[in-house]
């Protein structure tokens, strides 16, 4: 999702689109399990250490209007996502089910280019499992990144913020699918004092196949995007990151 102006950030917090905190939908939970090697990051998901991770999917529509009717619908074409770490990295596997498979659009070629106008996913996480301060990766199906480190919970968005990340991205049009791998180093991110083996964690997909803007999420969300107290959780990232920290 693109970066919030801030007329939107101001709308928002007159409360006129946030939902009471109990109405708020459930924040989701998942897991990434310890790969036997690094897989290789070509979007074709083929490599057998995948076989050592689960899918999670069960996406739903991204209220736009702070209706939870909306934001805890079905999403009617579906994504789901598999997650690994070593020492290093964690790998972040994303498949997107795509009817119109022909009509998946990836534009942007270049690195932050406006990859939110194309057909893309979006990884939002925080190793301190708070909030405030988190990172975003989108990625095309091109493998094209746009990164960002957002802070004030997110208020406050950082484009000049560039992280090492390896992406890759591939369109199968027998299956009607198009998915991306994507590497997440931990020497690329920002790791404090506070980060942990559990992660504030969301993945949210950009859809425009389907002749016009559908935004879904993993973790159910109220606004937009960017509500990191609403994000999901990641569990099992059992690392020392002190060699990371610099």
């Amino acid at each position: 999702m693109r970066p919030l102006p801030l007329a939107v950030f101001a709308y928002l917090l007159t409360g006129a689109v946030l939902l009471p905190a109990e109405a708020a939908p459930a924040a989701r939970a998942t897991a990434a399990a310890r790969a036997a090697g690094a897989p290789t990051i070509d979007g074709k998901l083929e490599e057998p250490e995948w076989a050592a991770a689960t899918w999670t999917g069960a996406f739903t529509n991204a209220s736009v209007t702070g209706d939870p009717k909306d934001a805890d619908s079905p999403a009617p074409v579906q994504t789901r996502f598999k997650l690994l770490h070593d020492d290093y990295a964690v790998y972040v596997a994303v498949e997107c089910d795509e009817p119109n498979v022909g009509q998946v659009k990836a534009e942007t070629p270049w690195r932050d280019g406006a990859v939110w106008q194309d057909d893309c996913v979006e990884l939002f996480f925080d190793p301190a499992n708070d909030g405030r301060y988190y990172h975003q990766v989108m990625v095309n199906s091109r493998g094209v990144v746009y990164d960002s480190y957002s802070a004030d919970y997110g208020l406050v968005h950082s484009k000049l913020w560039n992280g090492a990340f390896r992406a890759a991205g591939q369109v199968d049009a027998a299956a009607k699918k198009w998915r991306v791998e994507v590497e997440v180093p931990f020497g690329a991110i920002v790791l404090g004092e506070n980060a942990g083996s559990t992660w504030k964690w969301n993945v949210t997909r950009e859809r425009q196949a389907g002749g016009k803007a559908e935004l879904t999420t993993w973790s159910p969300l109220t606004g937009n995007f960017h509500q990191p107290k609403l994000f999901g959780t990641l569990t099992g990232v059992k690392v020392d990151y002190r060699p990371f920290r610099f």
